[in-house]
């Protein structure tokens, strides 16, 4: 946690260095990160001999992925200063997810429980499915399709079907948030799959259903802050 606060801090200075154009400043706070990589690096030998928990792995490749990904894009772009808190935010959302399953792992209540309620037997969901993934989700800057069938499809077939969707909502951003769309295709094959939207806000869901053909209301919807 301290650690990942320390990035966090490094990252934000990164961006305010880089727009009062400071070269020495700019030198010191790469050097200071380089030491937190370091440290994060260490951090995975000693977190993966602790806990055996794929969750709580998968947690931290996902945090380093993101602290190098969220830092090359502040260094390679010269952004507003949403465009910049978007993508800090992107990797604090990773720390958060972390430090809750780590916690979970050993007992530690970090908020009151909720209260169970027996909804029945269900299918493996795409969220599910990310929790325990090592590979992490697409920036919240960058728009993606994400294809997730059972059975074996035809690769040319699964293609199109990707293309044809990119075509219609590739080149779409909320104006809000300034985000695109991530959009997830799962289920049994080709020929049988639903399409789950990840977005922003429900004014650019409803943008993204209309694109797709799909009734907003009807359709599977998760907006994501």
């Amino acid at each position: 946690a301290t650690i990942g606060h320390d990035y966090i801090a490094n990252l934000e200075e990164l961006q305010s260095v880089k727009e009062m154009l400071e070269p020495h400043m700019l030198k010191i706070s790469l050097a200071q990160q380089t030491r937190l990589n370091g440290s994060l690096a260490a951090i995975q030998t000693r977190l993966w001999y602790v806990f055996p928990e794929i969750r709580v792995r998968a947690g931290l490749s996902r945090l380093r992925s993101r602290g190098l990904k969220t830092s090359q894009y502040l260094l390679s772009n010269t952004l507003k200063i949403e465009e910049a808190n978007l993508a800090i935010n992107w990797f604090i959302n990773a720390l958060e997810v972390l430090l809750e399953q780590s916690t979970k792992v050993v007992g530690i209540p970090t908020h009151s429980p909720a209260r169970l309620i027996w909804v029945g037997f269900r299918k493996l969901t795409p969220q599910d499915k990310k929790l325990l993934s090592f590979k992490d989700e697409p920036p919240p800057w960058q728009f993606a399709v994400s294809i997730d069938f059972n059975r074996k499809s035809d690769p040319s077939v699964m293609e199109k079907i990707k293309q044809s969707i990119e075509s219609k909502t590739a080149k779409l951003k909320c104006k809000a948030h300034n985000r695109a769309a991530h959009i997830f295709l799962f289920g049994t094959s080709v020929h049988g799959f639903e399409i789950q939207l990840e977005v922003c806000c429900n004014e650019f869901g409803a943008i993204v259903s209309k694109a797709l053909n799909l009734n907003f209301e009807e359709a599977k919807v998760i907006i994501k802050k």
